[in-house]
């Protein structure tokens, strides 16, 4: 679907990766990766509105675009323009109105993703590339 850009990697950090699904799809796979932990349960939810918090911004393709929707959205200008700052204030967008139910998110060191982490799975989420060059403040 056009638009909707909620890509996720998915890594398993306990226990055996999920193995490939047989020939048969109606047969369901012994290796399936379920939720370990009563936190699972809550990472769909919470990484789809994030990933709805982060819809609005990835619409936009300049700096001057990004930083409107920010100082919009956080109420509050940047202070020092730093990579970190920006990070965090896009980072702040993306968690805006948003219960982790025990999640911690955080921008990747790359500035490709925002990951959520603390149950038996860490999922990566895409930011874009306009989003990075933001936080990286190129072109």
């Amino acid at each position: 679907m056009p638009g909707n850009h909620l890509l996720a990697t998915v890594r398993v950090l306990h226990g055996a990766h999920a193995g490939h699904q047989g020939e048969d799809d109606s047969e369901p796979r012994k290796d399936a990766m379920r939720p370990k932990a009563p936190i699972d349960l809550m990472l769909a939810p919470v990484a789809a509105e994030i990933d709805s918090n982060l819809q609005h911004l990835r619409e936009k393709t300049t700096a001057e675009e990004m930083e409107q929707v920010l100082q919009l959205e956080t109420n509050h200008p940047p202070i020092d323009d730093t990579r970190d700052e920006r990070a965090n204030r896009v980072l702040e967008l993306a968690l805006r109105n948003v219960d982790l139910h025990g999640w911690e998110a955080q921008i990747t060191d790359d500035s490709t993703r925002l990951r959520l982490s603390g149950g038996s799975v860490s999922v990566d989420l895409g930011l874009s590339a306009s989003i990075l060059r933001f936080i990286e403040k190129q072109g």
